[in-house]
């Protein structure tokens, strides 16, 4: 009986970042090998923001809109699908990841998952281009 309760004492002081290099590694291997997490994050919620502004939902200042605008009139519509269907399987893969994106307050912690994650595929990709090269 003792053992089990060590065992799972051990197992749920892990690493609270696994959720995180899971999708992490789903990501660079199912979705896009060559993925920049932090862009993503960036022009995801971007993208999102365009979304809510086209319905009216989002209230934000004519300097704001205007950025926005311009930061995305720069790429096609083939760009922004690609970015748009990225951000949706990170988030599916990565469901925490959702409120560390909404709360300002928790950027330091989105960084720094955002660094683990960005090293995880970057992993990959070097196991990956070993193994081909093989």
């Amino acid at each position: 009986m003792s053992d089990r309760k060590t065992k799972k004492t051990k197992a749920s002081k892990g690493d609270p970042y696994e959720v995180y290099l899971a999708a992490a590694r789903g990501i660079a291997r199912c979705i896009d090998l060559f993925c920049k997490v932090d862009k993503l994050i960036k022009i995801g919620c971007l993208l999102q923001q365009e979304e809510a502004a086209e319905k009216g939902d989002l209230d934000e200042s004519e300097a704001e809109k205007e950025t926005r605008k311009k930061r995305l009139a720069a790429m096609s519509l083939k760009t922004r699908n690609q970015y748009t269907w990225n951000y949706e399987h990170l988030l599916h893969l990565a469901p925490s990841m959702r409120s560390l994106i909404n709360d300002r307050t928790k950027a330091r912690e989105l960084r720094k998952v955002t660094q683990k994650v960005s090293i995880c595929i970057l992993y990959v990709h070097i196991c990956c281009t070993n193994t081909y090269y093989r």
